[in-house]
């Protein structure tokens, strides 16, 4: 058999073409199998469908010609198990619910999680790869020599072989029953004379053998087809799960015979549970990662049947078990061996999944490896870790008994499943490292700013009180405003310091008097107010007054003599725009950016803090123009409540 790699195919279908376009630019960055089409609207999105074979659809809830549940119901119709993802920040828990009551794949919401794209591109990658293995239709892709994370391998292993198919027949008249010489082997009977229809039905698991016996009975005397899945008594008085179809023959309307095929699909169903436990663990929000992975590896050992399980990292030299999974108190967490000693110095160099089902057999020249001479360790599989695409360690499994034959496919998918998981967890770990880091900087610098600036600044501002009732010099002024511009300077760099972290203290927010407040906190001159907008959202109160003083204060000092700011609501979310001279469409990409300010008074701070809010809450910020020819700061992925 040959290894078929190829592109994973996505719809994606967002109203928003500007967000659809960056998403679907971002999800092809962060996973180069994946190949976007991006489309407006449900109509569009069905369209793309028929033009070519699409591997997923991902949709906005918020659509302008329908929903996105309705979306999925137009999509189930014509492919009932393509992978459909709701990915959208709109709605509730109630929407959540009823998507995952539809039948929607995965329901995921907009966030401002640094590895959002990455989350959503895991996850298509991964249904992808379940719904190809479903049809037989995809094989594994090994990592290239660019290190990308190795695709998802095909969840089935192989192509299931011609023999693993049997054939049968039942006569209508006599009830009698034939058999192919294939059926006679993959049931376990010896070939011979086939048995009567209700000894056949005998052989059945007794909570199946009815439902066997009514298809059966349906098709001879109705002429009615069946599929069903079903458990069946080998000769060797195992259980295995069969496929059976069977389809009548009808002459002159009349049934003469029940026709049929038998799988043995019981790999399948084994994997299935096994992809289903497997996700139970690592969905599983009441535990910590290392918890999760402690899960794994005791799972991943059971399904194996191998002694030791372990997540390890190199460093230089040294190989360092990090978790363990083992009845053996050989080894332990924290415990450090010679990377050389190891099997898994051969798979971090090679940076590919190792399998060495008896090390001497597949790999006699690492006979000579401590791990082999003193720990005998005779059998192995296990993959490498990576974190910021640098190979962090492994993730392994082993044992002191060698194997009579290889590790299969599926178990070296299974590994190898586990392992992509777990370097993403890990990259997750030192990408909040790091965030944590920053925010003990940030803190600091925001306590340099409180106090090393403002105390000599208020004191400037002390003497220059002085000055002003002893000395009449216009430059007096012009001091006190520059005192002015640092102080405010000091509180946007200060709100700034702060805004880095994502919301958790979200609470039901009324607009319209939040609103009201923010404009009598600014000084608005003879600005004019207009709200449209009426909802509650969920939002961090403080710092949505904060975005709403910035918008405001914008519109009022860039706006004009008498300028109109007017609050609207939006589908997802509401705007902010004036009547004003507007913003160049040149310069709206740099608007947001710290430090861009057309005010020479300005500090530059007021519309990147805005950004860093809505960033904060999850929320998608955009300038654009309103019907005056003003400035639109529209604000959507809103959550009302």
């Amino acid at each position: 058999m040959t290894d078929v790699a190829g592109p994973i195919h996505v719809v994606y279908i967002d109203s928003d073409r500007e967000r659809a376009a960056a998403t679907a630019e971002r999800l092809e960055s962060v996973d180069p199998s994946l190949d976007v089409t991006t489309a407006g609207n449900a109509a569009d999105g069905l369209a793309a469908l028929t033009d070519r074979t699409v591997d997923c659809v991902v949709s906005a809830y918020d659509l302008p010609d329908r929903d996105g549940l309705a979306l999925l119901e137009s999509v189930r119709e014509s492919s009932p198990d393509l992978p459909f993802v709701l990915y959208t920040a709109a709605g509730s828990e109630a929407v959540a619910s009823e998507a995952i009551s539809a039948g929607v794949s995965e329901y995921i919401r907009r966030d401002a999680g640094p590895d959002q794209e990455r989350v959503l591109a895991d996850r298509i990658v991964a249904l992808a790869g379940a719904a190809r293995a479903e049809r037989g239709t995809d094989r594994p892709a090994r990592r290239d020599a660019d290190r990308e994370i190795e695709r998802t391998r095909d969840l089935l292993a192989h192509t299931e072989r011609i023999a693993d198919v049997g054939g049968w027949e039942i006569d209508a008249d006599t009830r009698e029953v034939f058999w192919t010489e294939n059926l006679f082997d993959l049931l376990g009977i010896e070939s011979g004379e086939e048995p009567p229809l209700a000894e056949a039905l005998d052989v059945y698991h007794e909570d199946d053998r009815q439902a066997v016996a009514d298809a059966v009975e349906a098709g001879l005397d109705a002429a009615e087809p069946f599929d069903i899945t079903v458990r069946f008594r080998r000769g060797d008085d195992q259980f295995r799960w069969l496929r059976v179809q069977g389809d009548p023959v009808v002459e002159d309307g009349d049934v003469t015979s029940l026709r049929g095929a038998v799988k043995d699909v019981t790999d399948r169903r084994t994997r299935e549970r096994v992809l289903r436990e497997m996700y139970e663990i690592i969905s599983d929000r009441d535990r910590t990662f290392g918890e999760q992975v402690q899960a794994l590896l005791e799972f991943g050992r059971a399904e194996l049947n191998t002694e030791y399980g372990t997540l390890s990292r190199i460093e230089g030299e040294d190989y360092l078990f990090e978790l363990v999974a083992t009845d053996d108190d050989s080894i332990a967490a924290g415990d450090v061996v010679p990377v050389s000693a190891t099997n898994c110095e051969i798979a971090a160099s090679t940076e590919q999944t190792l399998v060495l089902g008896d090390v001497a057999r597949d790999a006699p020249g690492e006979t000579d490896r401590t791990g082999y001479t003193e720990w005998g360790i005779s059998c192995y599989l296990g993959a490498p870790l990576f974190v910021d695409d640098e190979v962090y360690g492994t993730f392994c499994f082993y044992g002191t008994e060698a194997r009579t034959g290889q590790f299969s496919e599926w178990e070296r998918t299974l590994v190898d499943l586990m392992s992509r998981w777990a370097s993403y967890g890990l990259q997750q770990r030192e990408t909040q490292r790091r965030l944590r880091e920053q925010n003990e900087q940030l803190d600091q610098f925001a306590s340099v700013v409180s106090h090393d600036l403002r105390n000599p600044l208020n004191v400037a501002k002390g003497h220059l009180e002085m000055v002003a009732d002893e000395c009449d010099n216009p430059s007096v002024a012009d001091v006190a405003q520059a005192h002015e511009r640092m102080e405010r300077l000091i509180e946007d760099l200060l709100t700034l310091a702060r805004q880095g972290d994502a919301v958790s203290d979200v609470e039901s927010v009324e607009l319209r008097p939040l609103v009201e407040q923010c404009w009598d906190a600014v000084d608005t001159d003879e600005a004019t107010l207009v709200i449209d907008v009426d909802a509650r959202i969920g939002a961090d109160r403080g710092r949505l007054r904060q975005l709403f003083e910035n918008l405001v204060r914008n519109a009022v000092e860039h706006g004009g003599d008498g300028v109109t700011v007017r609050v609207g609501e939006l589908p997802e979310g509401f705007a902010v725009e004036d009547d004003g001279p507007g913003i160049d469409s040149a310069d709206r990409e740099g608007v947001f950016d710290a430090g861009y300010s057309t005010d020479r008074h300005g500090t530059g701070f007021g519309l990147n803090i805005v950004e860093q809010i809505a960033t904060a809450h999850g929320w998608d910020l955009r300038l654009t123009e309103s019907e005056t020819g003003g400035a639109r700061f529209e604000v959507t992925g809103v959550e009302f409540v």
